[in-house]
């Protein structure tokens, strides 16, 4: 056996052909542990035409072969990539994963809706932000926070706490709006960029005070 041998794959019913150096590239990831030329692990099932069978998403695994191949992930949509992420983690491909997260990053924002008051004629704006910004904190919290938390200077119940869910009010894709409304909160005066990143902060600090008191 040497680095340069080929390799028949079986993935998923589609079939891939590499060479045993391709699939080593991660040193640490699964795959090279399967077909590093002393693994004691057996890479997987053989099948009759002397292809190893991986019972894994052929779709994904061609982008991971690529991938491997040359440095490069390929340009490719939101819902790929986070079927890719499930595939690079099975296989646990951190440079991959690393690439994977940093993209997501860019691409799962939140969208908040706010109106201004202008001179009696109301004016919409659209602010977005990273989701990685609020470092964790559950959407279901900025989404009560925004909408509920400063409404009537407190005088709901349910501002008490931002950290339960209100009702059936979630916010599951980055396409949703959460509203906001400055004219009614005690930063009125604040720009929404302002408001935000007041709101974001006090949420973060709130989420990581909880995590000390665990």
């Amino acid at each position: 056996m040497s680095f340069n041998d080929v390799i028949e794959l079986n993935v998923g019913g589609k079939r891939f052909v590499t060479t045993r150096q391709t699939l080593l590239k991660e040193p640490q990831s699964v795959l090279a542990k399967m077909f590093e030329i002393d693994s004691p692990i057996q890479p997987a099932a053989m099948l009759k035409d002397g292809s190893y069978f991986i019972d894994r998403d052929p779709k994904s695994f061609e982008i991971i072969l690529n991938f491997l191949r040359n440095d490069e992930l390929a340009d490719i949509s939101k819902t790929e990539l986070k079927s890719l992420k499930i595939e690079a983690s099975y296989f646990m491909l951190e440079n991959l994963l690393s690439i994977i997260n940093e993209r997501l990053d860019t691409l799962e924002v939140y969208r908040f809706r706010g109106c201004y008051n202008s001179g009696g004629q109301p004016e919409e704006f659209y602010y977005y932000v990273r989701k990685s910004y609020f470092e964790g904190v559950p959407l279901h919290v900025i989404v009560n926070f925004f909408t509920h938390r400063w409404i009537g200077a407190f005088r709901s119940s349910l501002s008490k706490d931002p950290f339960q869910p209100i009702g059936t009010h979630f916010v599951t894709t980055h396409d949703d709006n959460i509203n906001i409304n400055p004219n009614y909160n005690i930063y009125e005066q604040k720009e929404p960029k302002q408001y935000i990143e007041l709101g974001r902060n006090f949420l973060v600090a709130e989420m990581k005070k909880r995590k000390q008191q665990k």
